[in-house]
């Protein structure tokens, strides 16, 4: 039978001239015989290499055959070692049992016929090596699914590199990404790959001696393919080590994001100009108040019509909430990730002290969820808040009247939020519906959920509950 393992047998005998006997009869291809004359000399064997199977003499001075058996049972790499017993001396039945139950495949008694003790022998061996055939057999095969998933894969430049920093194997991938096929590259640096500043500040050899470090080293940044042009990757070092932690090669996944580096620069600048354009809105804005302001101060020392300069006080607090949308989500430092929670507790706190007629009777009840919106939704978010609050500090509590506005913000079925606006004011009169003008606006927080793509649910029973549903996300 045909294989590349070599099956190590052990011989155990105090007699050297017994060891030298059986080594003569039982050497052949495919077979290494180590000698031992004590079952601590055996011991000493074990640790230093495994067998294919153990010839054991009974009658040994010191450590005998059967408590020498004993302690390889206890050895995790030896348990199911097979093992012979020779005896050359008449041995009682109770010794033949105790060899046995020690773990023994047979006990033999000496002199043992040549031929016989061969054919057992040869039996474990021919074992032994079936055994390691299909362990092989098997580990080809797990190596070979393992090469043509590699090979198969496409969009990852899969490759093996030795601990001095060549390449040593080269899928499908690596050749679609960086442009070498696989007889260009095998035994080159990968260094190669890196830009000209990256190789002249040392910037590879730093990488496998992080990724030796700490066994896995990740960067993104920019790599060079074959004609020269770059392109942004993801690149993942991972250290390979054998049995003994000595350190063997790396293996490289290096991922091509030049496209999606692309989309997220263009969604930056837009968002920077979104905030330029914000930042200029709110300038004109402020500007513009500053003006009424002062116009209206004047108007209060020379008119005698209170009325109208209230109406004119109560637009200027509206254009100031709405400017207030605008300043707090322009301060944001992520446009994509406006910080919407932390946003609607400080609006809602200073539309109530915009309104001067009673800040001191209505309280304001706030439950906000950790929420993150994107600009073109929290805007419109904003607005409806702004509106709905302002509905009640305006309309729900006439004078003498105390009461309470709940603001709930939460998540609600997955990827969507509900936005809860409620007050224990004197509610809607008579059979009011959104498109009547006793709903105070409505209309306006309407058209804004839509835009969002949600839907408006208004309960008009015990003060006044809009519910608004919408998506997270576009």
């Amino acid at each position: 039978m045909q294989s590349t393992s070599t099956a190590n047998i052990l011989l155990v005998d105090d007699d050297w001239k017994t060891l030298m006997a059986m080594e003569a009869l039982l050497a052949g291809p495919g077979r290494a015989i180590v000698k031992a004359q004590s079952g601590q000399q055996a011991l000493r064997c074990l640790l230093q290499e495994d067998f294919a199977l153990i010839l054991l003499d009974v009658r040994m001075p010191g450590m005998d055959g059967f408590e020498t058996a004993a302690l390889i049972r206890q050895r995790e790499r030896s348990r199911y070692t097979p093992i012979i017993f020779l005896s050359a001396v008449d041995t009682l039945d109770s010794d033949v049992l105790r060899g046995v139950s020690s773990g023994a495949v047979d006990y033999l008694f000496k002199p043992v016929v040549p031929e016989v003790l061969k054919t057992k022998v040869g039996v474990f061996v021919d074992l032994f090596h079936m055994n390691e055939q299909l362990k092989q057999q098997a580990v080809r095969q797990t190596e070979e699914r393992f090469r043509l998933l590699v090979e198969s894969l496409q969009d990852y430049a899969i490759f093996m590199i030795d601990p001095e920093g060549r390449v040593t194997s080269w899928n499908t991938g690596a050749e679609r990404i960086q442009g070498f096929r696989y007889e260009e590259i095998i035994g080159q640096s990968f260094a190669c790959f890196y830009t000209i500043e990256d190789q002249a500040e040392g910037h590879p050899a730093c990488a496998l001696r992080e990724a030796a470090a700490e066994s896995r080293y990740e960067e993104d940044g920019w790599r060079v393919r074959k004609d020269g042009s770059r392109f942004w990757a993801n690149a993942v070092i991972t250290a390979l080590r054998d049995e003994q932690c000595h350190l063997i090669g790396f293996s490289q996944v290096t991922r091509d994001l030049t496209e999606r580096k692309r989309v997220e620069e263009q969604v930056l600048s837009a968002l920077k100009e979104k905030e330029v354009l914000l930042k200029e809105i709110h300038h004109r804005v402020k500007n513009n108040l500053q003006v009424i302001s002062s116009m209206l101060s004047l108007q209060e020392r020379s008119t005698k019509d209170r009325q109208a300069v209230d109406v004119l006080r109560e637009s200027q607090n509206r254009i100031r909430s709405i400017a207030l949308i605008h300043e707090k989500l322009y301060q944001s430092k992520d446009l994509a990730r406006v910080d919407f929670a932390e946003y609607v507790r400080q609006l809602a706190n200073s539309l109530l002290r915009s309104y001067r007629a009673h800040p001191d009777r209505v309280t304001l009840s706030i439950r906000v969820a950790d929420v993150f919106l994107d600009i073109d939704r929290a805007i419109p978010c904003g607005l409806i808040l702004n509106e709905l609050v302002s509905n009640s500090l305006k309309h729900a509590f006439p004078e003498g009247k105390i009461g309470e506005i709940r603001i709930d913000l939460s998540r609600h079925d997955g990827d969507h939020l509900m936005l809860v606006v409620a007050d224990n004011g004197v509610g809607l009169p008579g059979k009011a519906d959104i498109h009547s003008t006793a709903t105070l606006g409505l209309q306006l927080v309407e058209t804004l959920t839509e835009q969002l793509g949600g839907s408006m649910e208004l309960i008009p029973e015990g003060g006044t509950e809009v519910r608004i549903a919408f998506a997270a996300h576009h």
